[in-house]
């Protein structure tokens, strides 16, 4: 998404999590709130979690760049914003989005699951053309292990992969668990 924004002469919008999520992978490469060309836009619900967990610090480190409501409006024809859920709950965005379109880009069977038929319907409930984009959620298994050694985890529990039997090949502290079974972490 950075690099179609930024081909397009946009500025991308994050939320605060995504920013902080950005900042924990501690790559200078990968897009961050203080980059020139991001933009951090704090929801209502994030704020009032902030607010609520005293997460002020995640706040603080992410303010470099960051748009209030009444800023949005500034930005309406140069911004691609990574659109979350908790967007539709917030009053200020509902007043910017003459001319928004939204592309989904995540496997088409979510679609019909009831958190995206939500969606789909605040979508057109607010005259916003939706579309879609294929692009693949899986990643390699060099990029699987450069993830896990920044990580560094204690355990890896593989999740939602057909070869997690394998993952002891490639991974250290793997940790085998069956499909739909509790555990504690």
């Amino acid at each position: 998404m950075f690099r179609a924004a930024r081909r397009s002469g946009r500025l991308l919008f994050v939320d605060l999590y995504t920013a902080v999520v950005l900042e924990a992978t501690g790559r200078d490469t990968i897009p961050q709130s203080w980059w020139d060309d991001v933009r951090v836009y704090v929801p209502f619900g994030q704020r009032v979690h902030v607010k609520e967990h005293r997460l002020f610090d995640h706040l603080r480190r992410h303010s470099a760049n960051r748009v209030y409501g009444e800023g949005l409006a500034a930005y309406r024809d140069r911004a691609v914003m990574l659109f979350r859920p908790l967007l539709m709950r917030d009053p200020a965005i509902g007043a910017e989005l003459d001319g928004a379109a939204l592309t989904y880009s995540m496997w088409p069977g979510y679609l019909e699951q009831d958190g995206c038929r939500r969606v789909l319907a605040w979508l057109e409930a607010n005259g916003i053309p939706f579309g879609t984009i294929h692009t693949s959620g899986h990643a390699s298994a060099r990029d699987l292990q450069r993830l896990a050694s920044a990580l560094a985890p204690t355990r890896l529990v593989p999740i939602h992969s057909f070869e997690t039997a394998r993952f002891g090949e490639y991974f250290a502290n793997v940790e085998q668990r069956e499909d739909g079974v509790w555990w504690s972490v």
